[in-house]
């Protein structure tokens, strides 16, 4: 199918042009993402994730003069692991740590 018979089907559905309402906004350096907005007391939190597929985890080094402000398992104390919750019947939940403690077991894990 060309262009032009999407053009003479009256161009809806698949594969239709759509008008994108956003793009002028953007070029002209006026978009707004969630990263703009300031609230008072709002922090922000970044998560190192796991280059590694496998691989036991034997320390986390914190910056000196930082080690207040990153955290790592360790003093997580009370924290609950992650459980997904489904509709499908046949579904089996597994807990999942909010990070990674001993081994990672993927790619991107938090640590």
């Amino acid at each position: 199918m060309d262009k032009d018979h999407i053009e003479k089907q009256g161009g809806q559905g698949v594969g239709a042009r759509v008008a994108r309402k956003e793009d002028a906004r953007h070029l002209h350096g006026k978009g707004r993402f969630v990263a703009d907005i300031a609230m008072p007391g709002l922090q922000e939190v970044a998560f190192l994730r796991s280059p590694m597929a496998h691989a036991r985890l034997l320390a986390l080094h914190k910056p000196q003069g930082l080690e207040h402000a990153v955290i790592g398992r360790d003093d997580m104390h009370g924290a609950l692991d992650i459980v997904a919750d489904s509709a499908f019947p046949s579904y089996q939940p597994s807990a999942q740590p909010p990070l990674a403690a001993g081994k990672v077991r993927f790619v991107g894990e938090p640590i």
